[in-house]
């Protein structure tokens, strides 16, 4: 029975016993199996994330040899463990384990959990997709948890996003659009820095050396009319990157002061 449960599980089915009952005593019959394959999207699904930068990893209480065969029909890494490897070791072992392999098999809740916290004490903004009870602790650990369609209410009740839809497509759409609203964050930034250093300047250099009397009413209308201009960032047409973002200050602090030294040099010649 055992190697039949193997040679399923080595072809990526489960195995199911069956018996019948005969004079109180259960009489064992053989084995069924079971294919529970992946949707038709997954793998797509898979390949756009790792192409936006997102390691994508397995973590599921299924045999380890179900999750191999899962992972390769997946276009995954196939060094996947059991939770034998995560006995025995101090953290920064796991830490450094957890880096290196392609997933986990044969977990329970509590690896799930502490699978996603060594990820995050990696400093990996991480996250974590799950439909049942045993994966609300590890959802709600997460930074960004996902229910899909049709989790339990546990699921639903930890997770950060709670799909609607059937699938995980939905998450490329929002990496994408983060991506884009965090360009035009910066891009913001970059221009409330850039202007307020500029004007700042060209106030001051414009009435200490050229002993320009400038009304309230220019001031005013200047702030005003870079304060609407400042509203167009938010429909600004940007690329997503191709790697997760993360802020820069040096670079953000540098261009915005280049470009108020360069709008200040101006505003002053043709003053």
């Amino acid at each position: 029975v055992n190697a039949c449960v193997q040679d399923f599980a080595g072809r990526g089915l489960r195995s199911l016993g069956v018996a019948r009952a005969e004079d109180d005593k259960w009489v064992f019959l053989g084995v069924l199996s079971l294919f529970d394959p992946p949707r038709d999207d997954t793998r797509d699904t898979i390949e756009k994330a790792i192409a936006l930068g997102s390691s994508v990893k397995m973590i599921t209480g299924d045999h380890l040899l179900i999750a191999k065969e899962t992972a390769r029909r997946l276009g995954m890494g196939v060094n996947i463990l059991d939770t034998k490897s995560l006995e025995n070791k101090d953290e920064s072992a796991l830490c450094e384990l957890v880096n290196e392999v392609d997933g986990f098999a044969e977990v329970f809740p509590e690896h799930k959990f502490n699978i996603v916290h060594l990820y995050q004490k990696n400093g990996n903004i991480t996250g974590m997709t799950g439909d049942g009870v045993n994966d609300a602790p590890a959802l709600k650990r997460a930074d960004v948890g996902f229910a899909v369609h049709g989790a339990t209410a546990a699921a639903q009740g930890a997770a950060s996003v709670v799909l609607l839809s059937p699938g995980l497509s939905v998450i490329i759409t929002a990496i994408i659009r983060s991506r884009k609203i965090f360009q035009r964050l910066s891009n913001y930034v970059v221009y409330r820095i850039n202007v307020s250093i500029m004007l700042l300047s060209f106030f001051f250099f414009s009435i200490i050396i050229y002993r320009q009397n400038l009304p309230a009413l220019i001031i005013v209308l200047m702030a005003l009319i870079n304060d609407l201009a400042v509203m167009t960032i938010a429909y600004d047409k940007v690329i997503p990157g191709a790697r997760p973002e993360r802020w820069n200050l040096v670079q953000v602090a540098a261009v915005s002061t280049g470009m108020a030294f360069i709008g200040t040099i101006g505003g002053l010649v043709f003053l």
